[in-house]
């Protein structure tokens, strides 16, 4: 991964700062399992890089680490205390890290997650035609799938597939009459609405 641009390895670190009004300075260490700064060597960096702290509006009374504004890919580790906010900014290769792990795991004997993998590929647009490809096997190990059946829908709408995207919304849509009214409610809602987009990018 990358922390604010720096490439970082896997493994377990040390974090070291040394505060400044405009601008901290950000060192990691390989773990030495040492408490406190008092046996810092900079011959154990592996990034050191400064970064701008932002104010707060209000006081933080605890020193208080945490990673905040969390995607599949990112997030932004928080240094907060008083009134200041130091930002910096997580950065994840899905492409090299997660997708290899995902492939494999669809080659395995028993269950495949072949859902999970078709809405990875959707939600982190990486590759709608394998999304499409995944998805089309979920549904044909849960024929009916209301759920899935819509899913389908919206990656269809995106691979440029209105015709088969319109066919699956309707698919789920008839399926969702027959759900418990919860689920009936919802999937009659989403469907309804994805069947006006469709049918309205037709004309």
């Amino acid at each position: 991964m990358k922390l604010a641009g720096h490439a970082i390895d896997s493994g377990r670190y040390e974090l070291f700062t040394i505060p400044g009004k405009t601008s901290w300075e950000i060192i990691l260490q390989t773990s030495k399992r040492q408490w406190g700064s008092y046996r810092y060597n900079a011959a154990n960096d592996v990034a050191r890089f400064a970064v701008t702290p932002a104010l707060s509006k209000k006081i933080i009374e605890t020193f208080t680490m945490s990673i905040d504004q969390i995607g599949s890919d990112q997030g932004v580790l928080n240094i907060s205390w008083d009134n200041v906010i130091v930002p910096i900014e997580i950065k994840i290769d899905l492409k090299s890290t997660v997708i290899p792990q995902l492939e494999l795991a669809l080659k395995n004997d028993g269950p495949r997650p072949y859902f999970q993998a078709a809405m990875f590929y959707y939600e982190n647009d990486i590759d709608i035609n394998r999304a499409a490809e995944l998805m089309a096997m979920a549904i044909e190990k849960n024929p009916g799938h209301i759920g899935m059946l819509y899913r389908q829908a919206l990656i269809l709408q995106r691979k440029g597939d209105t015709k088969g995207a319109i066919e699956a919304a309707e698919q789920s849509l008839e399926g969702a009459q027959k759900a418990d009214p919860e689920l009936k409610a919802e999937y009659t809602r989403l469907n309804t609405l994805l069947l006006k987009e469709l049918n309205a990018s037709k004309n």
